[in-house]
């Protein structure tokens, strides 16, 4: 008879894609999980896995039990991560969490926070990376993160926890010195900084969309200067020359000093995920993503 944690073992390493990374996460050595998911093939008489020397390929009778397993025995997983909650809640919060949160958007809504948290919890330690690219939230070793995209590896828990709108401001003196726009096709006459993708491109076409109609307007994007980051942005607001796409989150520092440059309108739409680790449910990221989404709801 084949044993069940062997096969669970299995289910752990297609949905992790590694036996390295399985390893690791499970702190038993490679050559125990190979050992072990061979033996399992020799005892059922099948083979699961085509191996090579970098990577691993599901075969027809692998992937049929692999969705046998899992469609059946999901719910038994989530009753033991909830145990372990349970026992988890009875220890103090101690440990090291690895963090990446979106750049402009953490300025204003989380940053100002973490002390808090910090204080709270005196024995959790936090490393924080702020950046935009894509996480391997196993490969890199990350607990947590919020991404303002849907990641690629769907094999992640993933949550939209929050979502806001790009909307274009300038300074009270740059209005004065040139006056506004007042239809979308104005812009043309005004040095409007356009904006870069997270990877890498500029979009020909922008559009904009009336709050109240929800008509959208196509116009060409701004190529006379363009960037990926709207900390710069703001400087720029405030030389009192150009007209900016701001995150409406981020300008809170500034609010009093800008602008709003058509107000009836938008530009697009920015969708925040929270990502955690897949194999991780312990209480310190819980507390933190419970953290998280108190500051994304201005209630911390």
């Amino acid at each position: 008879m084949y044993s069940l944690d062997d096969l669970f073992l299995f289910i752990r390493v297609v949905d992790v894609g590694s036996f390295v990374h399985t390893a690791k996460a499970l702190k038993i050595s490679e050559t125990t999980v190979s050992r072990r998911i061979k033996n399992l093939e020799r005892q059922m008489g099948i083979s699961l896995l085509s191996v090579n020397t970098k990577n691993f390929e599901l075969t027809d009778y692998g992937r049929q039990v692999y969705n046998e397993i899992k469609e059946r025995y999901e719910p038994v997983n989530g009753l033991i991560e909830s145990i372990e909650n349970i026992i988890e809640h009875k220890k103090e919060p101690i440990g090291t969490l690895n963090i990446v949160l979106p750049v402009v958007m953490s300025l204003e809504l989380i940053s100002p926070h973490i002390p808090k948290f910090i204080s709270k919890y005196p024995k959790i330690s936090l490393n924080i990376q702020y950046q935009n690219k894509e996480v391997d939230m196993i490969k890199d070793g990350v607990d947590i993160a919020i991404l303002n995209h849907m990641p690629r590896q769907q094999t992640q828990k993933i949550r939209n926890v929050y979502s806001v709108y790009f909307k274009l401001y300038c300074s009270k003196a740059y209005a004065h010195k040139y006056g506004l726009p007042k239809t979308p096709d104005d812009l043309a006459k005004h040095l409007v900084v356009g904006y870069i993708l997270d990877d890498g491109t500029i979009p020909n076409n922008v559009a904009i969309t009336n709050i109240k109609t929800e008509q959208i307007t196509i116009t060409s994007m701004p190529r006379r200067i363009t960037t990926n980051n709207g900390l710069h942005s703001i400087k720029w607001v405030l030389s009192n020359e150009m007209i900016c796409p701001l995150l409406e989150s981020s300008i809170s520092s500034i609010r009093e000093g800008v602008i709003e440059v058509l107000p009836e309108y938008q530009l697009y739409k920015m969708e925040y995920y929270l990502l955690r680790h897949p194999h991780s449910n312990s209480l310190n990221i819980q507390l933190f993503c419970d953290f998280l989404e108190k500051c994304l709801k201005g209630t911390t």
